[in-house]
């Protein structure tokens, strides 16, 4: 190849490279976009989530026989950010699929049910959500505990 020939190569590179990049970036925005609309339809039914909920839930799956997945060393509170925040359903609903930094914590309350009344062995199509039932205290995700999450 001579210099000429190099030379366009890698320019037409460098132009395929942006634009995939500009593509990927697009595609980044417009899934974020449709996570805010998802979030706002849900957020009706939901409520903020403490600490002390999630206490009560993980205290039940304990006694009921499970054990925590993963252990951290930072509180509880410092999961409250962006979307990855706790919340609390407190009335019928579908939770959407929600991925990466858009899903959400969820500590389904006693008698309220979602998507149907999936249980966690039948809940699909979700994304990454973390589901956390008060009946049963059953999940379909990890079950952390925090530096300050003493049972």
């Amino acid at each position: 190849m001579e210099v000429t020939e190099v030379s366009e190569w890698y320019e037409a590179q460098i132009s395929e490279d942006a634009r995939k990049h500009a593509q990927t970036m697009a595609d980044h925005k417009r899934h974020m976009q449709q996570a805010e609309a998802a979030i706002g339809r849900l957020r009706p039914n939901l409520s903020a989530a403490s600490k002390s909920d999630y206490m009560v839930w993980l205290r039940g799956f304990i006694k009921a026989g499970g054990a925590p997945t993963h252990a951290y060393d930072y509180p509880w509170e410092r999961n409250n950010f962006g979307h990855r925040t706790w919340f609390t359903v407190v009335r019928d609903c579908t939770i959407p699929p929600l991925y990466g930094s858009s899903s959400l914590s969820l500590i389904v309350m006693p008698g309220v049910q979602i998507n149907g009344g999936a249980t966690a062995k039948e809940l699909m199509g979700i994304g990454h959500n973390s589901v956390y039932w008060m009946d049963g205290f059953t999940h379909n995700s990890i079950v952390p505990i925090y530096s300050d999450t003493t049972l």
